[in-house]
């Protein structure tokens, strides 16, 4: 009777799960609890939304951070460099404010396919929460280099900077500085989470 009554349930949980419009994920134990905290879902199956959850079969979120964590220091990179020189912002400054849109779209990305993913292998919190700040800081810079950019342009070469403007690219040295450093935390942090049970489980032992 017991049996009867446990199979019974197991097919309707099977039917409602394909009648849904999203699909279901297992939780897997991928060894992310062996890394500080990890938020987990109540319910041992949880509804998985397709859209920036997998692409040909990977995660998305292990796919676009990498175009986070390139593009944000490299556009901070020239978003220094263009505050400090002119020449080089009249020169190549439409290309940093590519990059830095570009970054910051990633980073979007890459904070929304996180929150997918987490929902199949749980939550390391130190990344998550430092990754729920990253975006906010990459559009912030991408706002700064664009604005000074439209105004620096104009500028001609045998002329210097109004004092707002110095004040501006002095505040876009600052955020640049600040979106290098947390990125590089992000990243770290999310290596660590992934990395850091399969090195301790394949550290060859000494002979």
């Amino acid at each position: 009777m017991g049996s009867a009554r446990s199979a019974s349930r197991s097919a309707r949980a099977r039917s409602s799960a394909s009648e849904g419009s999203v699909t279901t994920a297992t939780y897997r134990d991928t060894g992310f609890a062996r890394f500080g905290r990890i938020r987990r879902p109540r319910a041992y199956s949880w509804p998985v939304d397709s859209y920036l959850d997998t692409i040909f079969g990977l995660p998305v979120h292990a796919l676009v951070v990498h175009g986070a964590v390139v593009l944000i220091p490299l556009a901070a990179v020239g978003a220094i460099l263009m505050a400090v020189r002119p020449a080089f912002s009249r020169r190549f400054g439409t290309l940093v404010v590519i990059l830095a849109g570009a970054g910051a779209f990633s980073a979007v990305i890459a904070k929304e396919s996180g929150e997918q993913l987490a929902k199949r292998v749980g939550t390391p919190t130190q990344h998550a929460d430092l990754g729920q700040v990253l975006p906010w800081i990459a559009v912030g810079l991408f706002v700064l280099v664009l604005v000074f950019w439209l105004f620096d342009r104009g500028i001609p070469a045998n002329k210097y900077r109004p004092m707002w403007l110095v004040i501006l690219a002095m505040v876009i040295v600052l955020a640049s500085c600040l979106a290098i450093f947390w990125t590089v935390r992000v990243g770290h942090t999310g290596s660590q989470a992934v990395w850091t049970s399969v090195i301790e489980k394949t550290n060859p032992k000494a002979k």
